[in-house]
């Protein structure tokens, strides 16, 4: 946690700062006391009781500081991922020939599952007031609810099991953007050399016609690398960018990591397929995500919509990207578990979209030692 919210203006920030200036009004008040003690005790007990007030007055002013100047105030209470038990059976695509089609099928497939064994749920969250958030890709609904929604959901005949989907608490102050320093290469790197994309270059192949679906950060929209290979290059961002964190308009990248993935695929100089195009999605602004936020990019992937468009409702498959790169994982303090996302995988490959994922960041003692 100290590594991945480290960062200038992230969580452990102000952590910090709040850090420091809880210890400057405990050192305050504490030389206040011997200060003042000897005259507060040689005066009685009135000056006794009236020094006890001004140190509890002045520790509560030192909370309110703190909870007003360098928080978020409020409750922004809790949220479960709940997976139904029926997922949607889209085997049928293997045998549809045509990509488009085949797109179209599973998308629909999965939408009318969805809406049809959801549809008691929603009622019931409905009438009780509780705020949902409903999936397809995963036939599943993000809850707005603490442990008696927990307990209730997990009675149902239809629930499979229930997660939780941890939000982030908003930070005080955006952060800011995290920007890059090196020059562009001269000539290809070293790690495109070694798996022999230069070669294939020679072959004429660079990843013409292909859509890349990148889910991460977000990405550097401007950047000289990947700005010309962007689908919405044109202005229209719709069907092109989401954003379900910060509903940024256009592509925006905050700590780097994105642009950084998504320069290695399609960059300029240093990109594997230099000639494909990308569209975007931010699933992990500040390097803690949740199954929810995860999934909003899958579903934007397999049929974007537009920046305020009903994932639902207004999906476009033929526009959807072909491979999915996802530099990310879901441990279990963002709520996932090993099978959350095996039915999402299995709609996308049974759709056609090639589904990248990393091996994680470990590894380093040599075979056997990859763990994610």
């Amino acid at each position: 946690m100290l590594v991945i919210n480290g960062s200038p203006g992230e969580l452990i920030h102000w952590a910090n700062k709040a850090t420091l200036l809880t210890v400057v009004i405990i050192l305050l008040l504490t030389i206040f006391w011997f200060i003042f003690r000897r005259s507060i005790i040689e005066n009685g007990m009135r000056l006794l009781w009236l020094g006890k007030w001004i140190l509890a007055v002045g520790w509560f002013a030192g909370f309110v500081i703190v909870y007003f100047a360098y928080g978020r105030p409020g409750f922004y209470g809790e949220r479960l991922f709940v997976i139904l038990k029926d997922q949607a059976d889209v085997s049928r695509a293997a045998g549809i020939v045509d990509d488009q089609v085949r797109r179209e099928f599973v998308y629909h497939t999965l939408v009318k599952k969805a809406d049809e064994s959801q549809s008691e749920l929603r009622k019931t969250l409905e009438r009780w007031r509780v705020p949902y958030k409903p999936y397809y890709l995963v036939n599943a609904l993000e809850v707005q609810g603490g442990p008696l929604i927990r307990w209730w959901l997990q009675t149902r005949s239809e629930v499979d099991r229930v997660l939780d989907s941890p939000v982030l608490r908003p930070l005080p102050r955006a952060a800011i953007p995290v920007r890059g320093f090196e020059t562009k290469p001269e000539s290809p790197d070293w790690n495109l050399k070694l798996i022999g994309a230069d070669q294939v270059w020679e072959l004429g192949i660079r990843g013409s016609g292909i859509v890349i679906g990148q889910s991460d950060s977000g990405v550097q929209g401007n950047h000289p690398e990947v700005a010309d290979s962007y689908r919405g290059r044109d202005g229209n961002q719709n069907y092109n960018w989401f954003d379900p964190w910060n509903g940024t308009a256009y592509p925006t990248d905050i700590s780097g990591h994105g642009t950084h993935t998504l320069g290695t695929i399609v960059g300029n100089s240093v990109g594997v397929a230099p000639d494909a195009s990308w569209i975007g999605c931010v699933n992990l602004a500040r390097n803690l995500g949740n199954p929810a936020l995860y999934l909003d990019c899958w579903q934007f992937m397999l049929a974007p919509f537009p920046q305020s468009g009903n994932p639902f409702k207004d999906g476009k498959p033929a526009m959807g990207a072909h491979i999915l790169n996802n530099s990310w994982g879901c441990p279990v303090v963002e709520g996932c578990d090993a099978g959350v996302y095996l039915s999402a995988v299995k709609a996308l490959r049974a759709a056609g979209v090639f589904v990248v994922v990393s091996a994680g960041n470990a590894g380093y003692s040599g075979c056997g030692s990859v763990k994610d």
